[in-house]
């Protein structure tokens, strides 16, 4: 009912918490999380840099992409990770992903 208001919309697209993502996913709508930098946060990581040049970093955007699936997202914008790392994580998640300056490594 909602998309239906938003005139053209498709789905939501959220870089709010995963309650946030998964309430709108349970009223049926598709929503797309985000992953990586998030530049008005980027302080919680270090400043603006690529997220996820260490194992530990990788492994943390894994969990993130498995968190957002298990909310209930059906994709997911991810901005300045490697490209290894990003093309690494596809092949483990079914989230749709789209790079912004993430590299080839997005489907």
């Amino acid at each position: 009912m909602l998309l239906r208001q938003w005139k053209g919309a498709d789905a939501v697209y959220t870089i709010r918490n995963l309650e946030m993502v998964s309430k709108l996913a349970s009223f049926d709508m598709p929503v797309m999380g985000h992953a990586g930098l998030i530049p008005r946060k980027s302080t919680w990581i270090g400043g603006l840099r690529a997220f996820g040049r260490t194992a530990e970093e990788a492994m943390e955007l894994y969990r993130q992409f498995k968190r957002l699936e298990d909310a209930g997202a059906w994709a997911v914008e991810v901005e300045v990770v490697p490209t290894e790392v990003l093309a690494a994580i596809n092949m483990k998640t079914k989230l749709v992903t789209t790079s912004i300056g993430a590299g080839s490594g997005g489907m």
